[in-house]
């Protein structure tokens, strides 16, 4: 019972029960993002207006470690930057800032102000954007680019710290709802009928760095080669895992 405490519950039911992979089921328990998002915090500031909401929740203080994170979009798409307090458990939600249909240097403008409030150490989606980020984001940032097996391996390790209560945040709307029907294709199917939600994706940037640090709420198991498991097989090509389970061949032979 020891693994079925350090892995997604969709992936045990998929992996270990034997259950039917389903890329239309929940990729989240339903009740631990109930837990995750508390009903009660107000923001001690809040900004809306049209395809803009902005919401502050902690105040930085001197003794606090941050993390900033922003998942980037301008016209189907959101930006969603988050930040979080990181050096206690659980992660708290201090910023949130959802936004589109506004110049790259303007959004990227406020991801850097969010990190010279907080000072935070900070990481962003680089994926297709080249130099219309680096150009203008804050040094402090660092670009991850979202392919492959690092993209589902920090998305499954962000499913399972939600559902060991790694991370807390105030009911935001567009958050929460994000989580709760957030679906496994939407995770790991490279099918463009699915999508990331922004927020999922900026919160788990910002899990990817947290991570790290002091205050997690339990160890996160990595796989240990790169042999694909059920869940994975079921959403990818026949040529990526094909490719996949060539480059495990090698490894051990």
């Amino acid at each position: 019972m020891e693994k079925k405490s350090i892995i997604p519950a969709e992936m045990w039911r998929t992996e270990y029960e034997l259950g039917e992979p389903s890329i239309g089921n929940r990729a989240f328990n339903s009740e631990a993002v109930d837990a995750m998002f508390d009903k009660s915090p107000e923001p001690l500031d809040e900004k809306e207006s049209k395809d803009f909401w902005e919401y502050t929740f902690l105040k930085p203080e001197r003794d606090g470690y941050y993390v900033a994170a922003a998942d980037w979009g301008k016209e189907q798409d959101y930006t969603v930057i988050s930040v979080w307090r990181a050096n206690r458990a659980p992660y708290e939600l201090a910023y949130y800032l959802k936004v589109n249909r506004r110049p790259y240097p303007q959004m990227i403008g406020w991801f850097n102000e969010a990190i010279k409030r907080y000072s935070a150490e900070a990481i962003h989606d680089s994926t297709g954007l080249g130099n219309v980020v680096n150009d203008y984001v804050d040094v402090r940032a660092r670009g991850f680019t979202m392919t492959g097996e690092k993209r589902d391996a920090m998305l499954t390790e962000y499913v399972n710290a939600v559902e060991k209560g790694a991370l807390k945040a105030p009911r935001v709307k567009s958050a929460y709802l994000a989580h709760k029907y957030c679906q496994v294709g939407d995770l790991y199917s490279r099918s463009q009928e699915f999508h990331l939600p922004d927020e999922v994706c900026s919160f788990a940037l910002a899990y990817k760095v947290m991570g790290r640090g002091t205050a997690t709420a339990g160890p996160i198991t990595v796989r240990r080669d790169n042999t694909p498991t059920r869940l994975e097989r079921e959403f990818r090509s026949e040529e990526h895992t094909s490719e996949l389970q060539s480059h495990h061949d090698l490894v051990c032979r």
